[in-house]
């Protein structure tokens, strides 16, 4: 009787579309809270609302930290090394 090879994780299958994601989804999305922060803080401060204003303000600050690492020059080589890290895997 012949010893049968132990496989641990079958080899994944390419697919066969682009997966949405990316950089650029993620910057979108910050750019998005960051619009919505601040219409929310117009908003608040307008119908003084001084509760939602400051959750506006919240919004903006997390905007402004995610920013900061998404629009670095670094983010666009980490990306690029971990796609060609995942492509070099799938070969």
């Amino acid at each position: 009787m012949k010893p049968r090879k132990l496989v641990l994780a079958p080899k994944a299958a390419t697919p066969t579309q682009k997966p949405i994601g990316g950089l650029w989804v993620d910057r979108a999305l910050c750019a998005l809270l960051a619009l919505l922060s601040a219409a929310a803080l117009f908003y608040g401060f307008r119908l003084r609302d001084y509760g939602l204003g400051g959750l506006a303000i919240s919004g903006l600050v997390t905007a402004a930290c995610v920013s900061i690492a998404l629009f670095d020059d670094c983010a666009f080589r980490r990306a690029r090394a971990v796609r060609e890290a995942i492509r070099r895997g799938s070969r």
